[in-house]
């Protein structure tokens, strides 16, 4: 990947982002395919306690990053009787909301403990005791309570994008690590643990004091998204879906560097096996669980924790594959974790690390190349003009050359569709029937036949919003896409 290959595409989409002003329902910026990227970040590393400054936010907003999700402990201590926790962490979480503000970056909140809820990595590391609100009414409440005083705390900021409502789910800790995803489902089951209740509390409460906040909703074990069939859709229209992927988790947290080599083959707990592990993977099998979901219910989905530990052989391709898919789907994605330490850094890690990272986070979709080798195609497809914003013409030429009911034209498994980055089919035109459309499109599309080219004209109607499309050709078993971008 070549960031010289940005050019006029970025330039163009990021003034149509750029134009979109902080008076707009912060709900509607999370409903932008892809628009929130950025990185985790802490008042103080879980590691070596070392805090960012203002200059790093400043930073962080120079590298192209829009969002910052801060790490922090909750305002309420995590065990009993639940006193106000030490003023220092309240000061740390002022002092990164401030240099949010000061950096000009959204910021989504995002507490780590709190009533009966143990910080997620002191638990995994023995640190502190397992977390007992899964099966505690009493805590339940008074953790949900604890999140509505978090959002008073910040509201009336523009830039208070999101608060995310439990960090990383995960009931019985290392005793479930692994385990398949139905027999995760039923010893939950048996244990009484109903995740998903415990969030309506939460979302419940912080909606006594605010109706419009947008509220970051993550799945069991660990937010890992084989484990996503268990995430269930919210009774609120203002919920993101977040899921975090360290998969393979034998190559992001391998302790020392370059001693692993993707792609490779590793083991897939979700799945139970050891695939060889690609963009394709990521593509068809790992992340299909949430796309599912998002298809299904129309919900924005943010890619809320990846990265790596040490620099590894393959490195650059295994985080420019994982952000590739995000954004072929429309997804919001944030790193782990900026500046904390010597672990995650990828301005330490030497190479390409840093500029790939900084491409990452400011390239449209089009330009995160899938390396995975191709099968060859025998058909071209073009679109012109790109941008558009009234018409745009397709042009497909190649071997169309099956004869299809009237002996003529091609058969009805060649065709062109339209979709928004959210998977949502806007137009399907078959070329059997040059005026065909189907699937409650909401455009014009005209076709013109020259020998073995075809080409149609898409004019979408004012329902359609501005935004990038994905144009897809399907002959037989081969689809070829291309992106467009559509502005008003």
């Amino acid at each position: 990947m070549k960031s010289s290959k940005l050019g006029v595409a970025i330039c163009i989409i990021f003034v149509f982002c750029s134009g979109i002003s902080h008076s707009i329902p912060k709900f509607d910026k999370w409903s932008i395919p892809g628009y929130f990227r950025g990185f985790n970040t802490s008042i103080w590393s879980n590691v070596f306690d070392t805090e960012l400054t203002a200059s790093d936010l400043i930073d962080l907003k120079a590298s192209g990053a829009n969002i910052a999700i801060i790490q922090t402990q909750g305002l309420v201590e995590h065990m009993p009787p639940y006193s106000p926790i030490d003023p220092w962490v309240v000061d740390g979480l002022d002092s990164m909301v401030s240099y949010c503000r000061n950096a000009g970056l959204y910021y989504v909140i995002c507490p780590r403990s709190g009533p009966g809820r143990r910080d997620v990595w002191r638990e995994g590391e023995g640190l502190d005791p397992p977390s007992t609100i899964w099966t505690n009414e009493s805590e339940q409440q008074l953790y949900a309570k604890m999140l509505k005083d978090i959002v008073i705390r910040f509201l009336s900021d523009t830039l208070f994008i999101g608060l995310d409502l439990i960090q990383e789910p995960n009931p019985f800790d290392d005793a479930a690590a692994c385990l398949p995803v139905a027999e995760l489902e039923a010893v939950m089951a048996d244990s009484g643990i109903d995740v998903n209740y415990i969030y309506s509390i939460c979302i419940d409460s912080v909606r006594t004091i605010d109706s419009d906040l947008p509220l970051l909703v993550q799945t069991v074990h660990w937010s890992d998204p084989g484990y996503f069939t268990l995430c269930e859709l919210q009774d609120d229209d203002k919920i993101v879906y977040n899921t975090h992927c360290y998969n393979p988790y034998d190559y992001s947290h391998c302790e020392d560097a370059m001693t692993e080599t993707y792609p490779g083959n590793f083991w897939y707990c979700a799945g139970d096996y050891e695939p060889y592990w690609n963009r394709t993977l990521f593509n068809e099998t790992v992340f299909t669980p949430v796309r599912t979901f998002q298809s299904t219910h129309g919900v924005p989905i943010i890619l809320g924790e990846f990265g790596m530990q040490y620099a590894q052989n393959g490195g650059e391709q295994y985080l420019e594959d994982i952000a590739g898919v995000a954004c072929d789907f429309g997804w919001h994605f944030v790193l782990w974790s900026y500046r904390t330490d010597s672990t995650f850094n990828y301005e330490l890690m030497g190479g390409g690390y840093w500029s790939t990272v900084c491409t990452l986070l400011t390239c449209i979709p089009s330009e995160i190349e899938d390396k995975t080798e191709k099968v060859p195609v025998t058909i071209d497809l073009n679109v012109y003009p790109n941008p558009f914003n009234s018409s745009c013409v397709i042009s497909v030429s190649g071997e169309w050359s099956a004869v299809g009911d009237d002996n003529r034209q091609p058969p009805t498994a060649n065709r062109i569709e339209i979709y928004d980055l959210r998977g949502t089919l806007q137009l399907r035109s078959v070329p059997s029937d040059n005026r065909s459309l189907s699937g409650g499109c909401r455009a014009e599309s005209r076709q013109v036949e020259t020998n073995n080219n075809h080409t149609f004209i898409w004019r979408p109607d004012e329902s359609i919003s501005s935004g990038i499309y994905l144009i897809r050709v399907k002959k037989d078993e081969q689809i070829i896409q291309k992106r467009v971008v559509y502005l008003k």
